[in-house]
């Protein structure tokens, strides 16, 4: 389910970032683009991702290396 939802997580929050820089939304002073810290949320959502793939990977191999002993 974490999977599922950090992925679902990612790729959402990505093309938030990219409607964002589509539509020219800037901080308020300074007047910094949006888009880059968003792509930098996705970013972090996608390498937890990765870890929790991982994670599952190495379960799964122990569980199976298990059995076989």
């Amino acid at each position: 389910i974490a999977l599922i939802f950090s992925f679902i997580l990612a790729r959402e929050t990505f093309v938030f970032g990219t409607r964002m820089l589509q539509r020219g939304y800037t901080t308020g002073h300074l007047h910094l683009p949006l888009a880059p810290s968003i792509y930098l949320v996705a970013l972090g959502f996608a390498m937890l991702t990765l870890v929790i793939f991982m994670d599952l990977f190495k379960a799964i191999f122990a569980v199976i290396k298990g059995c076989d002993a």
